[in-house]
């Protein structure tokens, strides 16, 4: 069976006001009953080019979509949720995002991403952290 990946557009001006509208993709995984408590991943810091995740049915360069699917499926994992949040096509802002050692980027995800998301699908993220998953790129300080 294989997932879903949905795509909008997200605007915000809380945050970080100077940073441009940005992608955002979800992964829905197969057999996903609207409503429903979910495991959540979520993953920072997309690029522009989306080359691990595409709307193909492989899921991109690497093949992202198959390896969810094909983990869920042999039940490696359980079935989850992937919240992907693009930002690298935003003129420079990236390391304002990235850089800083505060709360504002959880601030961002937890209190404006995530419930956008919740509402625009109808999802229920699981409130439990060992059923949550987080990722960026993020570099430590030079």
């Amino acid at each position: 069976p294989h997932g879903t990946l949905k795509e909008f557009t997200y605007d915000e001006s809380q945050f970080y006001p100077q940073s441009p509208a940005r992608g955002i993709k979800v992964y829905e995984p197969p057999g996903y009953k609207q409503g429903e408590e979910s495991f959540l991943a979520v993953y920072f810091d997309g690029t522009a080019s989306w080359a691990y995740l595409s709307n193909k049915t492989d899921g991109g360069t690497y093949r992202t979509l198959n390896v969810f699917d094909n983990l869920i499926a042999e039940k490696l994992v359980p079935p989850f949720i992937a919240v992907f949040i693009g930002n690298d096509s935003d003129s420079g802002h990236r390391q304002q995002e990235l850089g800083p050692t505060d709360d504002k980027q959880a601030r961002f995800i937890i209190e404006g991403v995530l419930p956008t998301v919740e509402q625009k699908y109808g999802y229920k993220f699981s409130k439990d952290p060992k059923k949550r998953f987080t990722s960026s790129s993020r570099r430590a300080p030079e």
